[in-house]
């Protein structure tokens, strides 16, 4: 989460902000890391901590957001919008009996408290149905659609028996919204989206039927019909929205055929390439021009870090012209130049990092040589999966080459860093990056994700920012590394 888009935002938002103040009672560190979610990224943040664990920060928000706040061993979540103070306290040494969130406002008080109370009594429970439906995938598709519809049932309870509940007030809109489509995901995710629609109970029902929030999701698939007010209000609505478009298989009853290999070679079949495809679902399907504003911006940013640079370029270059939102466009124009300095051709940026043996490190002692570059993480199942399946064999394919491994662990402190290269005895050049998305390196990398490989040439010159997995590479031949050797020839 890099702050290039919060730099672009500036002019329009900056004085939307929220103030984060409180204190934290017997602290062992001196930053406390928490994140807010935003209309293109999350961005990771610090607070300092006074003396006495005190602190006050101001920090830019757009609209209504989360803030997950990295406390106790978990992510607590809070619903906040731009103008809130939020007061949070808590002791170290007892945390479930000392931790509060309030606020100043009496209103925007009884929303934290609700807020609280949703954590408290349905973090847990909703952790474990999201363990209980992986764990439990092979069971009957309707009794998966029972245990997540009763829980959904459960939770918007839980919200309509709150003291202040009035249907008729909006403010209870945002948690009828996020609850929704919190639970909605789950259908996503397990393909019952169109097969199943929630089923509230008869009190429910009549306790929220009077909420604009409620006669939307009461529509039939409510989740096809755009809504600008659960855009505005809700960040998991807009999650929802930007992975049902990318990852649906029909859009306006069109599905996508894929010819047979025995049709004729002269029919002009285009190539499949996820992001035009999910471009093209996008301008289709979103008739706001705001939220498709929105959704093109949100995927090209993701494009740029995840897909084929020369692809990313291409869309961008083709929606520029056909933006409406001033607001998007200048801000695609002002981060397109940062990604541009991660273009295949252009100088990789240096860095100095230190090794194992606490030897400081440069990209520029690679020179002469192919640079494969691995960010990965001691927490992150993806990378583990790779260094223990394939990293050994693509190590052994080019031993006797030109090629270096640079591997840089970006979420964990030197000690358990060294202890987890011992565990999987990663070879190569091992490097740390601490403090992940805060370190320069990962800024210099728009590394928001792991793992993330890159392909640097024996010039320093980058061939691929987004460059194929081990597994990848070590089944494509020749690969960009072999054509790089080729080259040097």
């Amino acid at each position: 989460m890099h702050s290039v888009v919060s730099k672009a935002q500036t002019s329009q938002s900056e004085r939307e902000t929220v103030w984060i103040t409180g204190q934290i009672l017997n602290a062992s560190y001196e930053l406390w890391d928490f994140a807010k979610t935003g209309y293109f990224e999350n961005e990771r943040l610090s607070i300092t901590l006074k003396g006495d664990g005190s602190f006050d920060k101001e920090i830019p928000l757009e609209g209504h957001q989360e803030l997950y706040l990295y406390i106790n061993n978990d992510a607590i979540t809070l619903y906040v919008q731009a103008g809130d103070t939020v007061e949070i306290n808590w002791d170290e040494n007892d945390f479930d009996n000392t931790f509060e969130v309030k606020s100043p406002s009496i209103t925007k008080n009884n929303d934290l408290q609700l807020n609280l109370k949703l954590y408290r009594e349905f973090r847990k429970p909703f952790m474990a149905l999201n363990k209980k439906l992986w764990n439990k995938r092979d069971t009957t598709r309707y009794v998966k659609y029972q245990w997540i519809n009763k829980q959904l049932n459960e939770e918007l309870t839980a919200i309509v028996n709150d003291n202040d509940f009035s249907p008729s007030s909006s403010r209870y809109d945002k948690f009828i919204y996020q609850t929704f489509f919190k639970y909605l995901s789950f259908l996503k995710e397990y393909d019952l989206l169109n097969t199943y629609e929630f089923i509230l109970g008869k009190d429910l029902k009549l306790a929220l039927e009077p909420s604009r929030a409620y006669q939307f999701l009461s529509m039939p698939k409510s989740f096809k019909r755009l809504n600008k007010q659960a855009f505005d209000l809700s960040p998991i609505y807009r999650k929802f929205l930007f992975s049902y478009i990318r990852f649906t298989k029909s859009i306006n009853g069109f599905t996508l055929h894929r010819p047979s290999s025995n049709m004729k070679e002269q029919e002009d079949i285009a190539p499949f390439t996820p992001v035009w495809d999910s471009y093209y679902a996008g301008m289709r399907a979103l008739k706001i021009y705001s939220i498709r504003d929105w959704f093109v911006t949100k995927l090209i940013f993701f494009s740029f870090r995840y897909n084929s640079f020369k692809e990313s370029e291409e869309v961008l270059q083709d929606f520029l012209p056909k933006c409406k939102t001033l607001f998007y466009k200048d801000t695609l124009l002002s981060s397109y130049k940062y990604f541009e300095k991660l273009k295949p051709g252009s100088r990789a940026p240096d860095f100095t990092l230190q090794n194992e043996q606490g030897k400081e490190i440069t990209l520029s002692d690679f020179r002469g040589k192919v640079v494969y570059i691995d960010f990965w993480g001691v927490g992150c199942g993806p990378c583990i999966v790779d260094i223990k399946n394939y990293v050994p064999k693509l190590h052994q394919k080019y031993q006797d080459r030109e090629v270096a491994f640079v591997n840089i662990c970006v979420d964990a402190d030197e000690a358990r860093w060294k202890k987890s290269l011992e565990r999987y005895q990663l070879h190569g050049t091992n490097l740390i990056a601490e403090g992940w998305t805060k370190h320069p390196v990962c800024k210099s990398y728009n590394i928001s994700g792991i793992p993330h490989y890159l392909i640097v040439d024996q010039n320093g010159n980058i061939i691929d920012n987004n460059a194929p997995r081990p597994q990848e590479l070590i089944q494509n031949v020749p690969n960009d590394i072999d054509k790089a050797l080729e080259s040097n020839r």
